[in-house]
């Protein structure tokens, strides 16, 4: 039963994903898009979203959308579909339109990385200095070198993942000074090497906003960067102000759920509002086109544009899709764009096209079956291949078939993301088989990467880069003495190979679970066995447990508990972050230290059954139970059980 259990949880914790099979099955083919040409028309946009997106909806249980497009200048098209409330409180439903509000969670980074720019463009920021000379946070650094606010824009600051203060559904403005403040994350990559999103990476260079500017972050963005883009519509202040509330989409789970509460979602990282009208007037002062005043030179849009590092800090990694300055680089079909996404509840997309004047953007009010990716994805990438088809450019000259079966040779392997907790006790996460990649090498030297039900296949265009069969993503491996360091997935996303103790944590735990059960059930029905023995007259069945053997099975069970304790608190904090407290977190790390305390005691009843010469299956049991709580004792310290910072 406890196997039964424990695999359970460990198929929720990683999300419920198949495990990684055995032999490498390719993709199926490319779905090929309808022929022929389509003018990007408010009228043939119109016919194609209203044919879209209404049926994405039904099949993702998403409530409402709206989608706007801008070309040359102008707002083509803003579309609602759907319902901003749909009644399941009891209020009056109410449809979408292009002036009803949506959360867009990350695509709010952007506003933010403008902020920064206009301070650089002054002069009063510069984006290769150490932020120390900006703000006083103290960060806990562990590698040489300055973290500069290059590093927060791209995301190569090198911290840890740490989702601690950045949603919550508590009352009260955001307090950013005590977000940034309050339990910063590990630095745990030397800083320009490694990206790792990261959303405390983003809110501190909001903080450093702030700082220099002297004006709140809500303040100075609204001044500097919705007001002078024509946005009268959109906010970070959260709660919203009186005047836009009433205009709000509710967030949803599922159609059919009830409404979720209003988020406080850390501001620079993803603290915006916004409107179907808004997000189209942001995109064109991106283009340049702003229907306002300029928010940026054209000069500074390139540089946020285009690549933020170069392979003298990067090395392979730069060859690939990489982060502009704030913004992710997207582009298909031979065409720059560049653009962010994100999600709470609430679900977004924004994609330019700096160089065709055209731009979309998509935001869903509900989490929907799939975290409305399918959605998102088929969108940008439908609108691509309608308005601008073409093809990525050629592989020619590209390695031998006989280099690249080499180097898949040396890329195959197993691998997890560089977006995680490290040195906490959810870096358990990603010893789970649910959250990792796998590179199989195929034998005409491609690669065909898994994750999840996401099956890709990859060949090599130059040494040790892969670019997508029939697509645009890329994998940059970069190799050292003959082995993977690391692999650029999509922008700001690294994969890690995994390490030893991460492969073999699942069965290590699930087999000192089990004979720490053994070991806990066998004491009580030993017990009643000698007792009904010494009822029908024979002394001879067994003798009484030892006081060290009773006190090491006093701690296998306070640890089997504790091994419970932790899979139910997982559990939980995975459906709500703010549902298990530091102070049950704190408890259980006590119940886990004092359960593998029976370590010792089991050590000595080992040694003196050794010692009594007793027969192999007294000595082999004897052995078993300490070396069960070893093992979990083992997973505790390489996965930060007990580190007292519980933050995550």
């Amino acid at each position: 039963m406890l196997v039964a259990v424990l695999s359970m949880t460990a198929a929720v914790l990683g999300g419920c994903s198949p495990a990684l099979s055995a032999a490498p099955v390719r993709p199926g083919p490319q779905v090929s898009q309808p022929e022929g040409r389509h003018e990007l028309t408010e009228e043939d946009v119109t016919a194609w979203l209203d044919g879209k997106i209404p049926d994405a909806l039904n099949q993702g249980d998403f409530p409402g959308a709206v989608v706007t497009v801008v070309h040359n200048g102008r707002i083509l098209v803003t579309r609602g579909y759907g319902y901003a409330a749909t009644g399941a409180d009891g209020e009056p439903r109410r449809a979408v339109d292009s002036d009803t509000l949506f959360r867009i969670a990350s695509v709010s980074k952007l506003a933010t990385s403008i902020a920064v720019m206009q301070l650089v463009e002054r002069g009063e920021l510069d984006l290769d200095v150490d932020i120390s000379a900006y703000a006083d946070v103290k960060i806990p650094r562990r590698y040489p070198g300055d973290i500069t606010l290059r590093n927060l824009l791209t995301h190569t600051a090198g911290f840890e993942e740490r989702g601690r203060n950045l949603v919550t559904s508590e009352p009260g403005p955001f307090d950013l000074d005590e977000s940034v403040r309050q339990d910063p994350p590990a630095q745990v990559f030397a800083p320009g090497t490694t990206p790792a999103y990261s959303n405390y990476g983003m809110s501190l260079a909001g903080y450093i906003v702030e700082r220099v500017s002297g004006e709140v972050f809500e303040d100075y963005v609204r001044e500097h960067v919705l007001e002078p883009a024509g946005m009268d519509s959109s906010t970070f202040d959260q709660p919203l102000p009186e005047r836009l509330a009433g205009r709000m989409a509710n967030g949803y789970k599922t159609t059919g759920g009830r409404a979720q509460p209003f988020e406080l979602i850390d501001s620079p990282a993803g603290g915006m509002t916004t409107s179907g009208t808004d997000a189209g007037r942001f995109m064109l002062a991106m283009l340049n086109q702003s229907q306002g005043g300029a928010l940026l030179e054209e000069g500074t849009w390139k540089q946020m544009f285009g690549p933020g590092l170069g392979a003298d800090q990067l090395g392979t990694l730069a060859e690939g899709k990489q982060m502009g300055l704030g913004f992710f680089d997207e582009s298909r079909n031979g065409h720059q764009i560049v653009g962010h996404e994100g999600g709470t509840v609430f679900q977004a997309e924004l994609e330019i096209y700096p160089n065709d004047g055209s731009g979309v953007f998509v935001a869903v009010n509900g989490e929907g079956k799939d975290g409305a990716a399918a959605l998102k994805d088929d969108l940008m990438r439908g609108f691509s291949d309608r308005y601008y088809p073409g093809s990525e450019p050629g592989a020619e000259g590209g390695p031998s078939v006989d280099e690249s079966r080499q180097h898949a040779r040396v890329a195959a392997g197993t691998y997890t993301s560089s977006r995680a907790p490290m040195t906490s006790f959810a870096s358990i996460r990603e010893a789970l088989p649910s959250e990792w990649s796998s590179i199989d090498a195929l034998d005409d030297g491609h690669l065909l990467q898994r994750a999840g039900e996401s099956v890709i296949e990859y060949e090599e265009i130059k040494p040790w880069v892969w670019r997508q069969v029939g697509g645009s993503q890329t994998l940059t491996v970069q190799v050292e003495d003959g082995k993977v360091v690391r692999i650029g997935d999509i922008p700001a996303f690294s994969l890690l190979p995994i390490t030893a103790s991460q492969r073999v944590l699942v069965p290590v735990v699930l087999g000192a679970a089990t004979v720490l059960m053994l070991f806990v059930l066998a004491w009580p029905l030993g017990a009643v066995r000698r007792l009904l023995a010494l009822r029908a007259g024979n002394a001879s069945i067994g003798v009484p447990l030892s006081w060290w053997a009773r006190s090491a099975r006093i701690g296998a069970g306070l640890t089997l508990a504790a091994i419970g304790a932790w899979a139910g608190a997982a559990v939980s904090l995975m459906a709500d972050r703010t549902s298990v407290g530091p102070l049950a977190l704190h408890g259980i790390q006590i119940l886990t230290f004092v359960g593998l305390l029976g370590i010792i005691p089991g050590a000595v009843e080992a040694v003196r059954v050794l010692r009594a010469g007793s027969g192999v299956i007294r000595i082999v049991t004897a052995l078993l139970l300490p070396v069960a709580l070893a093992a979990v004792a083992w997973m505790a310290l390489a996965f930060n059980l007990l580190n007292p910072d519980v933050g995550f």
